[in-house]
């Protein structure tokens, strides 16, 4: 979790003009680590079949998009948010 977050935090600060859109950002940051843990980290690390079954897909998606990628946009974009001085 913690080097998705810095992932996150790192391409957010050399793309600044994303933090416009949190909700749109985290949908697609979502998708991305879905796709990054359940077809490459879980398979190599415990050997998983491919292709999983329509609900867990539906359900681990839910997860990555709503319990992960959203809340992590929205606190980056307001933790990179620039300061009024």
């Amino acid at each position: 979790m913690a080097i998705m977050a810095a992932a996150l935090m790192l391409f957010l600060r050399s793309r600044p003009q994303i933090l416009a859109t949190p909700y749109r950002t985290g949908i697609a940051f979502g998708v991305i680590t879905y796709f990054i843990m359940n077809w490459l980290v879980v398979p190599l690390r415990f050997g998983t079949p491919l292709p999983p079954k329509a609900l867990s897909i539906a359900t681990q998606l839910f997860a990555h998009v709503v319990l992960v990628g959203i809340p992590m946009s929205l606190v980056a974009a307001r933790a990179l948010k620039p300061r009024a001085a």
